[in-house]
């Protein structure tokens, strides 16, 4: 038995071997995650950095003594690389299969928190990292796109687990004319902040709102051919919608009503969208959708049907506030959707308001994301792209 064991250790190792470690990494984490049910610890500054020294010196370390070693070697070669790949790429694949549950305990619900993916994790930054190391010495022109390549994906990956302990997302709740020092976490924890913010105004710009047949008892949207009976208003035109033709005769933005059938253009607090319709050319009315002051109008069609102006979707909204530094500084500053505001390490993003008062909310929620890893996660991802760009010059000049 003795002897069969160092001889199947001595021979080569190939592909076969890599899927029953990656298979055995699989299975390990799955039983640590069942048993223990206790998430990956995600070490912030400075245990991260210790303990991606101590994973770099590991890796210097197996590689000076690859030579001597036929396990070591292997941990370079293909099969190796096609296993921690293979692994790394099913996790990432259940991910997106199954639906993530945070907040539960490791597992298959809860995959980027479990020792399975931890485990795919180092088995793929060591057999990346042995495999960027061998190509390093001696230096070789040839070789500049493969460590590009290597090292790039090598430190993204390495940067976006190990900096996970650092990241921070934060929820900031202005109230209009009031400043506000501090934010609070996931878990409701409040977080005083280098910087607060004063809301002056909170601004909304909607579409304008679409209209659709619903039935009048219950209110609910029609459908045919499993589609809802749903269209944009027809301003200064008329459409066909479920048998109904529907023009529109009077079109207002901002609108109040002053009467039970009767709205007229106005800017007060309150003033909501409004139409006067007509529908086949025989029935007229005003249809609105309403707000906190206002009630739904709706334009009665049969016994049945109702024709009504839904909620308006946003188009715009931002924050206009002034930031104040603890070093005494002030500066306006406009927080907009998809345009953050940067500032001290985070990023400030507008995600909500209170949606019951719409643009009259003197309420603004802003995001707060700090990560400070990030810029070493885009050097390795900018680090591929040179690598790609250098492999596909290097070709075209070995073929002319």
């Amino acid at each position: 038995m003795h002897n069969e064991f160092r001889r199947i250790w001595r021979q080569p190792w190939g592909y076969t071997e890599g899927v029953i470690l990656a298979i055995g990494f699989l299975l390990t984490g799955l039983a640590l995650d069942f048993f223990t049910q206790t998430p990956i610890p995600k070490p912030a500054f400075p245990y991260n950095i210790s303990l991606a020294t101590l994973l770099i010196s590991v890796l210097v370390i197996l590689h000076l003594n690859r030579k001597s070693n036929r396990l070591i070697r292997w941990l370079s070669s293909v099969p190796a690389a096609v296993s921690a790949l293979g692994l790394f790429t099913l996790l990432s694949v259940l991910m997106g299969l199954i639906p993530q549950q945070p907040s539960e305990g490791p597992g298959l619900t809860n995959l980027l928190n479990s020792w399975a993916y931890l485990l795919a994790y180092v088995w793929l930054l060591i057999v990346l990292g042995l495999s960027a190391l061998k190509r390093i010495w001696p230096l070789k022109k040839k070789n500049t796109g493969y460590l590009l390549n290597h090292f790039g994906l090598w430190i993204a990956i390495a940067a976006a687990g190990i900096g996970a302990g650092d990241l921070a997302k934060l929820n900031m709740y202005l109230q209009e004319g009031k400043t506000t020092w501090y934010a609070y976490d996931d878990e409701r924890n409040r977080v005083e902040l280098p910087f607060a913010f004063k809301l002056h105004d909170f601004v909304l710009e909607n579409y304008p709102s679409k209209i659709a047949l619903i039935s009048k008892e219950g209110r609910e949207i029609y459908k045919k051919n499993g589609k809802p009976l749903i269209a944009d208003l027809p301003i200064d035109d008329s459409i066909k919608m479920g048998g109904f033709n529907i023009r529109t005769l009077t079109y207002i933005s901002n609108a109040i009503r002053i009467e039970e059938n009767k709205f007229q253009p106005s800017k007060d607090t309150g003033a909501v969208q409004a139409a006067m319709v007509s529908v086949n050319g025989k029935r007229y009315g005003w249809i609105s959708p309403g707000n906190f002051m206002y009630t739904t109008k709706l334009l009665t069609l049969n016994d049945s049907t109702a024709l009504a102006m839904l909620q308006p979707e946003p188009k715009r909204y931002a924050s206009e506030v002034d930031l104040f530094t603890k070093d005494g500084q002030r500066t306006e500053a406009i927080i907009e959707v998809n345009k953050p505001l940067k500032i001290e390490g985070w990023k400030i993003y507008q995600t909500d308001y209170d949606q019951r008062f719409g643009r009259w909310s003197e309420l603004s929620i802003l995001e707060l994301v700090r990560d400070p890893w990030l810029p070493l996660v885009y050097t390795g991802l900018f680090m591929l792209i040179l690598g790609a760009i250098w492999l596909i010059f290097q070709g075209k000049t070995t073929k002319n």
